[in-house]
């Protein structure tokens, strides 16, 4: 038998949003738009700084010889948040320490790519095959060593190490589903819901959001976190846009129907486009964007259940839903069944005692 769950009250949405990084006019706030006209985005582009990069003991190491001689130099880069003109800045300044030889450190916003060109001195060699702590992968450098160069260009584009949006909830709060929706993510990214005690000082857990079919990120907890503290870390340091956006993050718990009602589902698609026709049987049309909508009939629910959520989502305002699929033992696949969505209408009628049954019409939000 099908289930349902309903979460309407997001605790993301109560409290400021601290972030790695981002670009003016496109702060962690819009994470709480309704619309999703214009989501958070790491910094990007000329004169922003760039995104965020963070060196610490595992990756602070650039080894290099100069002028054509075979003393190895090890440039060592002092642990802490950069942004990428920042941290060429560090790199050219611990480079310069340790050299004879001085250099000027970029990052190129129009390739997404840092580089290295020799100012004076005969020329340079960066030592790609020595991994010790090695800080390759964080300016986009492969394995293997140059030759005696005077320029070098990244191997691979880097638009940071990872970003994160965080929340301090004021309070510990239930947390019993994490979802995230609109984003430029590509497929390999790595997303991670983070919990702390303490403002993330230490991580106390964390869990990796599962990528559905609609590139919906989605985390089910089967028992509910309690924690104050709340982020959401994100790993695509070669993403081709040159940044990373998100455009809607959803946290709390839920409301669950009291199990054993029979659930009935009705679908449709709805499209608001105009089409007008002319005399001459000429076609115009004004385009609009196509929208799903649900009918959902409950056979068995208790009004006290439902009253705190209709009251104050109204049919106004969105909320998530995930569906049990029938059949299904537990709530399978959440990324492919979750729904940003708002109602349009709710009815019920009394059967008996404290028992009522329920239509409810959806329409998917975007």
């Amino acid at each position: 038998m099908g289930n349902i769950k309903f979460f309407w009250d997001n605790e993301w949405d109560k409290v400021d949003k601290d972030v790695s990084s981002y670009e003016v006019n496109w702060g962690g706030e819009n994470t709480s738009k309704r619309w999703l006209v214009q989501s958070w985005r790491s910094k990007y582009g000329e004169d922003s700084g760039g995104g965020h990069f963070e060196i610490d003991s595992n990756n602070n190491k650039l080894y290099f010889y100069e002028n054509s001689g075979t003393t190895l130099l090890t440039a060592t880069i002092s642990p802490g948040n950069y942004t990428a003109e920042s941290l060429a800045g560090e790199i050219e300044t611990q480079m310069e320490s340790v050299g004879s030889n001085s250099y000027s450190v970029s990052y190129d916003y129009d390739l997404r790519k840092f580089k290295i060109v020799l100012d004076s001195g005969t020329d340079f060699k960066l030592l790609g095959s020595n991994n010790t702590n090695a800080i390759w992968d964080v300016i986009g450098k492969d394995g293997t060593d140059t030759g005696y160069i005077t320029s070098w260009t990244a191997d691979e584009i880097r638009i940071h190490t990872s970003e994160y949006l965080k929340v301090d909830l004021t309070e510990i709060k239930d947390i019993s589903g994490v979802f995230v929706f609109n984003h430029n993510l590509q497929s390999g990214a790595t997303i991670k819901v983070q919990f702390s005690t303490d403002d993330f000082t230490t991580i106390s857990e964390e869990y990796g959001l599962s990528r559905g079919d609609n590139n919906k990120y989605v985390k089910l907890f089967d028992s509910v976190k309690q924690y104050r503290y709340v982020r959401i870390w994100i790993e695509d340091v070669d993403n081709p846009d040159g940044y990373v956006e998100i455009g809607r993050i959803w946290i709390g718990t839920e409301l669950e129907p009291n199990p054993g009602y029979e659930m009935k589902r009705g679908r449709s698609w709805k499209d608001d486009s105009i089409i007008k026709i002319s005399e001459g049987r000429q076609v115009a049309s004004i385009q609009r964007i196509r929208y799903e909508r649900w009918d959902y009939s409950f056979g068995k629910i208790k009004r006290s259940e439902w009253e705190d959520m209709i009251r104050d989502r109204g049919l106004s305002r969105e909320l998530i839903i995930v569906e049990k699929k029938e059949g299904s033992s537990d709530y399978d696949e959440p990324e492919n069944n979750s729904y940003y969505v708002r109602i349009q209408s709710f009815d019920i009628k009394h059967i008996a005692g404290e028992w009522w049954k329920g239509r409810m019409r959806v329409i998917e939000e975007n």
